[in-house]
């Protein structure tokens, strides 16, 4: 009696990715939540005896990671090999090179598809494929890595075909999904049309969108499995996972989606006139402590008008060096904030505050301090050009 094939499906793993202004030992810690995330995918995998480890892309954030990272996945890969899970993976949109003279035109997979680690899908124009036989069910694996020149827009999928002579057929690919990319995306879409048009392919696995999703194209089953961890703010909760599927040769196909936790984030928008108006430093930091722990990271956004004294009065360096200490990162947008007109030469909007001018406004008002001293007035002249050089 033919058994169910089982498989552990993830993508958008981003290993080795980079964050702007985080302290090198923060970034570190923060590489390692993304490590955690892959490496849940691989222990379920080994715990639940599945049969199939399947990557849909973007399992580094870059064509050229770190060798920390480069070994972890090779330590995954090999106990993985060890359970006798097969792997196999497509590249995605950050870890394919953008030309040949970036790596040679070699992504990191291919280093291990070369030591037999896992089977690796490099080209962009066919549908390759690789035939296992799991529980008396001869299964097709096919695979489609993206072209970074592949036009905006375009459908990769039109004119592409694939067939097999497996009893099922399982694919992998990795790209933006009609109905679930973003709005105005630059980026290539698979339409539904091409996607349904694969009708040997009984499962199809897609990375590239962050936030998962399944959809039926008839008996067969579409899944994007999503991230394994939140990679910027404004994703969802339930973004950080991976897909479990089940699937025999009468058609049935079950999923589930495994949740991850995911480093713990905070988002805080606050209007600059909610705040107090006798102390809005000591306001504002309480607010970010409410939600702050050593593990979390904090993003506050402040919104509204203000006037140039509220501004002054925020200390909005002073809330950095207070919270910093007390988070394990800490952003602050500001481009919500309008600075009030107070001579109403534009009357009713506002005018957003820039750094150049306040930098402008806190350089004259520092030399007011010194109308005497033509000393003191050229060495802030030539201060405020070399701050303002680097803008």
């Amino acid at each position: 009696m033919m058994g169910k094939v089982k498989i552990v499906a993830t993508a958008d793993n981003h290993l080795n990715r980079f964050y702007d202004r985080m302290q090198p030992q923060k970034l570190s810690r923060r590489r390692k939540y993304l490590r955690e995330g892959f490496k849940s995918a691989v222990d379920y995998a080994i715990e639940w005896s599945a049969h199939l480890f399947l990557i849909a892309g973007d399992l580094f954030d870059q064509p050229d990671p770190r060798n920390i990272d480069r070994v972890f996945v090779a330590e995954c890969l090999g106990r993985l090999k060890a359970a006798r899970v097969k792997v196999c993976a497509v590249s995605g949109n950050h870890d394919t090179p953008r030309q040949s003279t970036d790596q040679g035109g070699y992504t990191p997979q291919e280093i291990y598809h070369q030591l037999d680690a896992l089977t690796f899908f490099d080209s962009n124009c066919e549908i390759i494929s690789e035939y296992i036989e799991i529980e008396g069910v001869r299964v097709a694996i096919g695979g489609l890595s993206p072209d970074p020149n592949w036009p905006a827009g375009s459908d990769p999928l039109a004119g592409l075909n694939w067939t097999h002579n497996g009893d099922l057929g399982i694919l992998l690919l990795h790209g933006q999904v009609e109905g679930y990319s973003l709005p105005d995306t630059p980026s290539p879409i698979f339409t539904i049309n091409s996607l349904e048009a694969l009708n040997q392919a009984n499962l199809i696995i897609v990375g590239d969108i962050h936030r998962p999703a399944t959809k039926r194209l008839g008996k067969r089953l579409l899944v994007i499995p999503g991230a394994t961890e939140r990679m910027t703010f404004g994703e969802n909760p339930d973004v950080p996972g991976f897909v479990t599927v089940e699937l025999d040769t009468t058609g049935q196909i079950t999923s589930q989606r495994i949740q991850l936790s995911g480093q713990p984030r905070a988002e805080l928008r606050i209007r600059v006139a909610d705040l107090s108006q006798t102390d809005s430093l000591a306001d504002l930091v309480s607010r970010v402590e409410a939600v702050a722990t050593p593990d979390t990271m904090v993003k506050l956004f402040l919104e509204g008008f203000i006037t140039r004294d509220q501004y002054h009065g925020l200390q909005l360096r002073k809330v950095l060096e207070t919270v910093n200490p007390k988070v394990f990162h800490f952003t602050l947008d500001t481009s919500g904030l309008m600075l009030a007109d107070e001579r109403h030469e534009i009357a009713g909007r506002g005018i957003r505050l820039s750094q150049e001018e306040e930098l402008q406004s806190i350089a004259s008002e520092f030399m007011t301090e010194f109308p005497d001293s033509l000393e003191e007035q050229n060495l802030f002249n030539e201060a405020l050009k070399e701050v303002l050089s680097n803008y």
